[in-house]
């Protein structure tokens, strides 16, 4: 159909947008829509051939020491693949912010947007960003990240159908219970689940009555092993679902209902400046 995804900071700010495809040929792009807190642009052209896209693949299946490729066009000198492994699986600690792959591939200016692959040639990833100690003159030094494909692909239907993104949002911040600061505030037995860290003032979460040091034990009636899991989760849930959650307080287990809202992109975007140390390439 013409649509194409890459980083909204790719395009932020551009008064006219061209896209150069596979075989040089050259079309401006509209832009369809974006999620600044994801760097999720997705945009369009007018082809007048069929396009055959790359498949999504499904990143959660995506694990330390999988063998990927990412695709792109560093510093301008042409097409370029790089490989390498998924070095980590970087999880974010709230609602507000992403998850992200971390990739030793190596990526540069210009790389920015494009795919992250596995070895069957399906999207796990859209690369973004990098992480450099040289802020005048930053380069890559071994540390890339990417935006994992489930999250990318929900953002490009949402943005289709709603022509924004519609994340769900609770407010909440947790940590793993292995974590020893957390873990001796908590007299839980158990090593199942997710400690709440922190409830976001006035947010759903506080609302429903969630309260900081619970034991996070399932969401929506799936069990829950770490915030990664949560977090993605959460991200996925439709909004105003109203979902269960079951959590460990004061020497038993209850069950909370709690309706998730629609994410503010804007806000998101600035938690996620803050948490995250990566440099936008």
């Amino acid at each position: 159909e013409g649509h194409i995804i890459t980083n909204h900071h790719v395009i932020a700010n551009k008064a006219r947008i061209m896209v150069t495809l596979y075989n040089g040929a050259r079309f401006e792009a509209i832009l369809i829509g974006y999620d600044p807190s994801l760097d999720i642009a997705v945009l369009k052209i007018a082809y007048p051939m069929k396009l055959k896209p790359l498949k999504f693949g499904n990143s959660d299946k995506v694990r330390e020491g999988h063998l990927v490729m990412a695709f792109g066009n560093p510093y301008g000198i042409g097409r370029s693949i790089t490989n390498g492994i998924i070095s980590a699986r970087k999880s974010s600690r709230s609602d507000l912010q992403t998850s992200l792959f971390q990739p030793n591939v190596a990526i540069n200016p210009g790389n920015s947007g494009g795919p992250l692959v596995n070895v069957v040639g399906e999207i796990v990833g859209i690369n973004s960003s990098i992480y450099s100690s040289d802020k005048e003159n930053p380069g890559f030094q071994g540390i890339s990240f990417a935006i994992p494909s489930n999250l990318v692909k929900k953002t490009f239907l949402d943005i289709l159908e709603f022509k924004r993104p519609m994340r769900g949002y609770l407010g909440l911040y947790a940590e793993e219970l292995a974590e020893p600061s957390m873990r001796s505030k908590t007299d839980y037995p158990g090593d199942d689940g997710v400690i709440i860290r922190e409830v976001e003032r006035d947010s759903p979460a506080e609302k429903a009555g969630l309260q900081k040091l619970d034991v996070i034990l399932s969401y929506d009636g799936n069990s829950i092993d770490d915030k990664q899991e949560l977090m993605q989760q959460i991200q996925a849930t439709r909004v105003d679902k109203e979902i269960i959650i079951e959590v460990w307080r004061d020497e038993s287990t209850i069950k909370i209902p709690v309706k998730l809202v629609e994410i503010d992109v804007g806000i998101a975007y600035l938690k996620q400046k803050q948490f995250s140390q990566e440099v936008n390439r």
